[in-house]
């Protein structure tokens, strides 16, 4: 988890399960806002040294230009190629995609909005869930989207065609730089003269 946004939450819980019923309480910190925020601050870094991660604020290498200029040179139009496993695959099925609602209907909303997920989670960690999840929570609905063997996704781009580390490393890093793919989004269909919407699942091991 990444400490900014746990500084954040602490000082302002939000329902980030829309399928949970429960939602963390506003606990109040300090006197003054000062106070409070040095309390919230002080209690994320203690999470974090206890979770033994990069000490407080560590930066995202899969933010910097270089990493992504690096990607984008390896499969073109990188970002997009992201966007579209999601928005053409199996997430928006359980998840929001700011203000795009599940297609799987009102019953199957029990994914959090994929916008909140590049500041909540390390990279490290959101590469593992999204290859594996119940590897890391046994429990969870999510399933296994990308799987290293067998059929492919519900969509996959000519990019990443029998590369599924690649296809999930692709999936984190756009959820990761989600502001940035939205707006390539947002050109892309500017040009094209059309509305950005994720499109209908299609079927598995279809290519564009």
């Amino acid at each position: 988890m990444q400490t900014p946004w746990l500084t954040s939450f602490l000082n302002d819980p939000y329902a980030i399960r829309p399928a949970v019923n429960l939602r963390m309480p506003k606990f109040h910190f300090g006197k003054s806002e000062q106070l409070a925020a040095g309390e919230t601050a002080g209690l994320a870094n203690y999470f974090a040294a206890r979770d033994g991660a990069e000490f407080p604020y560590q930066p995202i290498a899969e933010r910097e230009q270089a990493y992504l200029a690096k990607l984008e040179a390896e499969h073109p139009d990188y970002l997009g190629a992201g966007w579209d496993l999601m928005a053409k695959g199996a997430c928006i099925q359980c998840h929001s995609l700011g203000q795009f609602k599940p297609t799987g209907g009102a019953e199957v909303v029990n994914g959090p909005d994929l916008r909140q997920v590049g500041p909540r989670f390390r990279p490290g960690y959101l590469g593992e869930w999204l290859a594996n999840p119940k590897r890391l929570v046994p429990y969870t609905a999510m399933p296994q989207n990308v799987p290293p063997h067998g059929p492919p996704p519900p969509f996959v781009p000519k990019t990443f065609t029998d590369k599924p580390t690649a296809m999930v490393m692709a999936i984190r890093d756009t959820l990761l730089n989600y502001v940035n793919a939205v707006e390539q989004q947002l050109a892309t269909n500017s040009k094209a003269g059309t509305t950005p919407k994720p499109a209908q699942p299609t079927k598995p091991g279809a290519t564009e």
